[in-house]
């Protein structure tokens, strides 16, 4: 059975066939080509074509979606754009003071009723029982990835992504899992997915070109789930699996946290099901599969009769809108979708806050507990300060929720965990939303 790679597509990328190229899974490569011209892009069934390779001075350009450039110069026509590590966009490569023309785009997705024809045997990437086993000291030796390129999935593990992503200082991210022979996914009543004991989910991080980390959750026998992670050494070949406790490193202009396995679990939170992104909300999307064909998540796996029951037609489920690319959406759908991604695995019914936010997409607002409601913890001193104050946005406004995500202060940044960087066009759609309110329900 050969190895399934994807990318999930929004609606307006897959409309626009572009696609960022991340980390390591651009196939086919393009062909470099000789000096002064590139070659042409590798066909769309990753993340866009990879470009060719550092040599000559112009090589290949990207797929549609953008593959990556052929050297530190970018070809002047369509195609790539400067930087080893950034895509340009189908057609429209950055020009550069040297070499040719970068590839042409490759060819559209083709719409599918799957993605996937037939569950691949799983029998490497086995989840340890207890949190007691050992854990391998490399990625390569985990048998969920291939041995000879950790950057790949093994045969067996199953692509997935979220139309709703948490906020991650501007990485790019891969996410896949692999269930025990026989294994099961239920759908509970509010769409969170319980995943069989056994499971366990990989989430693969790059920035800027260099490859981060790769986050593991697995579910025990004893129900229980444990998290950790595995360190990409700059420019190495292998992970290397991290101690219990945190750490981190300067990568670009940022310092990239490694989590400790008790971060884990601070976010993963019990409350959540602790394996965020998995529900039927956030799957029910497009994604681009292995030989370019573009399928309903949700399809793709009733089809491979992953679920305890039938889910029903996806068209008929709930879906969450990607809150920066959506253009069907509205504003307030938006900003809700991004709350309930980056906020609500701690800001709901028994989460790991001791306030009585519920910021889940499908909580109403008047629900949610924040509208003209005073913060329980602290008002920073703020006069008249609500969680949200209709009409008044922004670092120095009212509402306490815009404030804390305007915020760089570790103490007063939200989400606490797991990010430096201000998502700037997150923020921008969060306080034009709360402008935009004039009343509370």
């Amino acid at each position: 059975m050969p190895m399934q790679t994807s990318t999930f597509l929004t609606p307006l990328a897959l409309a626009a066939f572009v696609a960022s190229c991340t980390l390591g899974g651009c196939q086919p490569q393009g062909e470099d080509g000789p000096s002064g011209e590139g070659g042409a892009g590798g066909e769309f069934t990753d993340d866009g074509g990879r470009a060719g390779s550092d040599s000559p001075i112009g090589g290949g350009g990207g797929a549609a979606g953008g593959g990556q450039a052929g050297s530190s110069q970018a070809g002047s026509g369509a195609g790539g754009q400067a930087g080893a590590s950034q895509g340009g966009a189908a057609g429209g490569g950055q020009a550069g003071s040297q070499g040719g023309k970068g590839g042409a785009a490759g060819a559209a997705p083709v719409r599918v009723d799957f993605g996937i024809d037939s569950l691949p045997d799983n029998t490497t990437c086995i989840a340890i029982a207890t949190a007691t086993d050992t854990i391998p000291p490399k990625l390569s030796d985990t048998g969920c990835v291939q041995k000879q390129n950790p950057r790949e999935p093994a045969t067996g593990v199953i692509p997935y992504d979220v139309a709703s992503p948490l906020w991650s200082d501007g990485a790019s991210k891969r996410r896949f899992m692999a269930l025990p022979a026989g294994g099961k996914i239920k759908v509970q009543a509010d769409g969170d997915w319980e995943l069989p004991i056994g499971t366990t989910l990989i989430k693969t991080f790059e920035l800027d070109g260099q490859m981060l980390e790769t986050r593991f959750m697995v579910r025990l026998k004893d129900g229980s789930w444990l998290g950790y992670t595995y360190q990409w050494p700059p420019n190495g070949t292998d992970a290397m699996l991290q101690d219990k406790d945190a750490a981190d490193r300067k990568v670009g202009n940022i310092r990239w946290t490694f989590p400790s396995r008790a971060n884990c679990l601070a976010c993963h939170t019990e409350a959540a099901g602790r394996s965020l992104g998995l529900e039927t909300a956030q799957l029910n999307s497009d994604f681009v599969y292995s030989g370019n064909k573009v399928a309903n998540q949700l399809a793709t796996f009733t089809h491979l009769a992953l679920f305890t029951a039938p889910i029903g037609d996806p068209a008929k489920l709930p879906a969450l809108p990607n809150p920066l690319t959506s253009t069907t959406a509205t504003t307030e759908a938006r900003a809700r979708s991004y709350l309930h991604s980056n906020c609500s695995h701690c800001h709901r019914p028994g989460g790991a806050m001791e306030v009585s936010l519920d910021l889940r997409y499908a909580t109403t607002l008047a629900q949610t507990k924040t509208c003209n409601v005073v913060p329980s913890k602290t008002t920073y001193n703020i006069p008249g300060a609500m969680l949200i104050a209709p009409g008044s946005a922004g670092p120095d406004s009212q509402s306490i929720v815009s404030v804390r995500l305007n915020s760089t202060i570790a103490n007063i940044r939200m989400p606490a965990l797991g990010t430096s960087v201000l998502n700037t066009q997150a923020v921008a759609l969060i306080d034009a939303w709360i402008t935009k309110l004039k009343a509370c329900p």
